[in-house]
């Protein structure tokens, strides 16, 4: 990073260049075809059948996973989940 932008992140307050808020699509709980967070959900007792909340919702309300992303796991990479198997 050059001298220049470093004062303008200094000067200007603006950290926006670095992302620090907790993505839901970089969380392991996340179901991307219905954008639902798979945390926080119910099971039919009769059906067997689970819905889970969208994970909007879930974000939006702080007793659950809230703006902070209190629920959040890293979303492990292909590769990180096939050197499992080697531990």
């Amino acid at each position: 990073m050059n001298l220049l932008k470093l004062h303008y992140i200094i000067v200007s307050g603006r950290l926006t260049l670095f992302n620090t808020k907790k993505i839901c699509k970089n969380c392991e709980h996340f179901i991307a075809k219905n954008q639902e967070c798979g945390k926080f959900g119910d099971t039919n007792l009769v059906t067997g059948k689970e819905t889970f909340e969208y994970a909007s919702i879930v974000r939006n309300d702080k007793t659950k996973c809230g703006e902070d992303a209190e629920h959040f796991e890293k979303k492990s990479s292909k590769i990180e989940k096939f050197l499992t198997i080697f531990k």
